[in-house]
């Protein structure tokens, strides 16, 4: 299964990436399958994860949490 991460900052939209390996990791380090160069982010921030057919993300115990839809995630 894959998917389209769509990114947004201040509500607009500023890239999409494809989703197809999983976990997804996101975060600064240049290992990332997404790597971001924003220093709210921790090197390995949060993965997002396919189970049961749906998607889920989690946070890999970054300092500054991570949300979806402004709620946080675990």
């Amino acid at each position: 299964m894959s998917a389209v991460l769509v990114i947004a900052k201040d509500k607009v939209q500023i890239n999409k990436v494809a989703v197809e390996s999983f976990p997804f990791v996101i975060g600064r380090s240049g290992r990332c399958n997404l790597p971001l160069t924003d220093n709210l982010l921790s090197r390995e921030h949060c993965e997002i994860l396919s189970e049961g057919g749906a998607f889920k993300v989690h946070d890999r115990g970054s300092r500054n949490g991570t949300e979806v839809n402004g709620k946080p995630v675990s």
